[in-house]
Parts: structure tokens; sequence; C-alpha cells
């Protein structure tokens, strides 16, 4: 099998890492079987080639759409998009956009913009070896992958996403992630933090984004990410936008252009709006080194999520919810430690989530399925997604051991004329928590 077959079959190593897992005894067993089976099918191929992973579609929007994929060498790129799966009057979209072109040895990315809403599109990526020297510039091969399709963003895409987080780059939990995500077929993923323990290099978010998850699991299927606080350690975590694409600056005005990360769209009948609560630590603790300047960026948020909750199309979504990385509810016991909630969040965000009538946020952070429903101060329940750990959890030499500890997947869809919230524990194969909630008066 040649390279460019390989990229176009990859989802069926993806299959058959699937019938290999439901053959397994246990989840987990099931998990490592898969992921391994892909992960050495899958750089099997990468001994000679240049286009090293699948796409993966990220940032969508209504009208725009953000395609990054892995190089082994300095390279050119772009992108082919068509209407048609026969490619017919396809459009041509370059890697860096207008002007010098974004050539890289290890990410493309490419932004596709003047879509049309809710609309299917064909496309295929490609690339070209390219050797630069101050007075040399060759063209080489050029290496292209079979044709993908995604759906833009906007009120008639069907109503369905979902939300994983704290995967921190473990093998078994992305694992039994991944093979749920691929059997509920979602219209976006939601991302929601600490898909990274800490990014010192490139390397790191190109295995972790890129090469660790299933093979093709955002070929298809565009992410949506927030931060989390793990996406801000590491030299590189300075960077991670040339892998995690900001969202495009006229998605905002001139007020909120540094507010790369904060998102609003439409999902069908679904508004999702994305917050990013930044680090855990304060921006004056020792840890920090005076590296850090949060706080004002929390600030900042807070008027963008006011206009953004008055936009037309958000205001008139039947359901509105909103994610950030970091809970704004605290439990009782972690009510004195600020590193497991966010305050701020709590009493700026919230007020405006309950005059607009959200009914929930999503969070995670805590590495524990939790709900807190809605109350007499707030219209929002709070839902938070489980870690990576499967029963037990380690703080340098002390273990704790928790049966709530396990990967979810949290399936949100309007259905029945309901938002129907289920939070799926992916390491025993069950539902752990199921919400319904009515549409906004």
């Amino acid at each position: 099998m040649n390279r460019r077959d390989f990229i176009g079959g990859s989802a069926l190593f993806a299959a058959a890492g699937l019938v290999r897992a439901a053959a397994a005894s246990t989840a987990e067993e099931a998990a490592k079987a898969a992921v391994a089976a892909d992960a050495v099918a899958f750089r099997r191929q990468q001994t000679s080639g240049l286009i090293e992973s699948m796409p993966m579609l990220q940032a969508p929007a209504e009208t725009s759409m953000g395609i990054v994929w892995s190089v082994t060498a300095m390279a050119n790129g772009w992108v082919d998009v068509s209407e048609s799966p026969d490619m017919s009057n396809a459009r041509r979209f370059t890697c860096g956009g207008y002007g010098l072109t974004g050539f890289h040895e290890r990410v493309l990315q490419v932004r596709l913009t003047g879509l049309k809403p809710s609309t299917r599109y064909w496309y295929r990526i490609r690339a070209e070896r390219i050797d630069y020297r101050r007075n040399k510039r060759m063209r080489y091969e050029t290496e292209e992958s079979s044709v993908h399709s995604f759906m833009t963003l906007g009120p008639r895409t069907p109503s369905h996403f979902c939300v994983i987080n704290d995967t921190h780059m473990n093998r078994p939990a992305l694992g039994m992630v991944m093979a749920k995500l691929a059997e509920l077929k979602p219209s976006a993923i939601l991302w929601n933090g600490d898909a990274l323990n800490a990014c010192e290099t490139v390397e790191t978010a190109v295995e972790a984004l890129l090469l660790q998850p299933a093979p093709g699991y955002a070929s298809k299927t565009p992410v949506l990410f927030n931060n989390g606080n793990h996406e801000n350690r590491g030299v590189w975590a300075r960077y991670l936008d040339q892998i995690l694409m900001k969202r495009l600056p006229t998605e905002r005005s001139p007020r909120d252009w540094e507010l790369g990360r904060n998102f609003a769209v439409r999902i069908g009948d679904i508004a999702l709006i994305g917050l990013d609560t930044g680090d855990d630590r304060a921006d004056d603790h020792p840890m920090s080194a005076g590296l850090s300047n949060f706080q004002p960026y929390r600030e900042a948020q807070t008027p963008w999520l006011k206009d953004v909750l008055a936009r037309p199309e958000i205001a008139s979504a039947p359901y509105i919810l909103a994610s950030c990385h970091i809970p704004l509810l605290p439990r009782a016991s972690e009510k004195d430690n600020p590193m497991w909630w966010t305050e701020y969040g709590l009493r700026n965000w919230g007020p405006l989530l309950t005059a607009a009538g959200a009914q929930a946020v999503i969070v995670g952070h805590m590495h524990e399925y939790r709900f807190n429903p809605p109350d007499g101060t707030r219209s929002w329940a709070q839902i938070e997604g489980g870690g990576f750990e499967l029963g037990e959890r380690r703080f340098g030499a002390k273990t704790i051991v928790n049966p709530g500890y396990f990967p979810t997947v949290t399936d949100v869809r309007a259905e029945g004329g309901k938002l129907v919230v289920e939070v799926w524990d992916v390491w025993h194969g069950r539902v752990a928590g199921r919400h319904e909630f009515s549409p906004r008066r």
C-alpha cells in the first residue's frame, strides 16, 4: 500500500479497530487493542511520504472551516473544495492565504472562507515538498489525500454535537472516547480542554491532536476547541495556534480581536458558546513566575459574551449552551480552593447566561462526572465531564480510589421537542446520566 492509498483507506483501519474492540473482553482491553493496532498500521506508512496525518477539521462556522494536517518535511500546501463529490468546479485555498504562503516543516493549515451555511462540501488536501534556501528554492513531489467531506454549521445543520475533555494524551482513554465518537456520528466535536499535559515542543501538539487520536477522527467531523489549563503549560504553548487555529477575526468586533478562542455558533437548534477560563493558578502564583495575565483575559470576555447573546442567530435559538473548561460551580469541599472553579466566571458570566435563559454550562477539569441542576438563582445546569482515569487518580505519592473516575463522551442532541444530554461512561459502556431540557421561552 502506498502513502496516498493509505490516507484514503485510514477509515478502514479505524473500522477494523472497532471490530477488534468489540471482540475484547472489557472496554479498556478493547480500547488498548484498537489504539495499538491502528497506531502500528498508521505509523508503518510513515517511513516514506510527505503527508503524515489525516486532515483535522477545526474552528467550524457557518461560512468558514479550518483544516490542519502534519507533514514530514518542509512543504507548501493547499485544499481543493467542491460542492460535488466528483470535485467538479473545485476552488483552491492555499496555506497561509494571501501573499506569502505559510509553508512549514511539520504542520500545514488552510482556512476555507466564503462557504454556505449548513452545506455539505467535499475536499482533499495536498502538500508539495519544498527545498528552501537563500539562493535556491526547488519544488519536488506533490502528494494528495483521497476525497473527504464535511458540513458547515448553521440553523439547518443536524442539532447534534459531542463533548470530550481531560484526555491528557492517555491512549486507553482516547481509544474508548474515539470509538464512541465514531458510533455517535455528531455534527461537531467539542474538545473541552486538557487534550495536552504540557506543550514544550511542536511534536507534543502534533502527537496529541493529529497522530494519537484515531486516524481520521476529525476528517469529516469538525472540532471546536476550548483551552484547558494544561494548554497553558510549556514553552510551546504560546505557539499552539499553529495547530489549533484561532477563530476568524471577522467573527467579532475589533474590540474583541484578541479573544481568538471564543466562539458562538449555531448547530441546528442549539447555540453553543465557548469561553476560555485560562489557567487554574492565579496570575501572581509563584509557579507562574510573572508569565500569566489571565484575569484581564477573563474580564475581556464578559462584554463579548453579553454581545453574542444578543446576536440574532444566538438569541433565536431554542437552546443555548455555554462551555468552558474550569467549572463555574464548585463542590462544597472545593469552594475554598480557587484552582477547582472560577469564581469570576460564576459571578460575571453566570448572570448573563441566566438572563438569556441558557439551559446548561458544560465543563471539565475535575475528572469526575457531576450534574448540578438549575436552581432559583440561575436558569442553567452545570454538566461536568469525566477524565482519563480508570477508577483511581494519583497525586504524587498519593492514590485516590474512586469508581467515579472514568472517561466520558457527552452526547448533546435536540429531539422530540427537547434537548437531550446523555453522559456516556465509555469505560463501562453505559450512560452515567441523562438530562432533558425544554426549549427557551
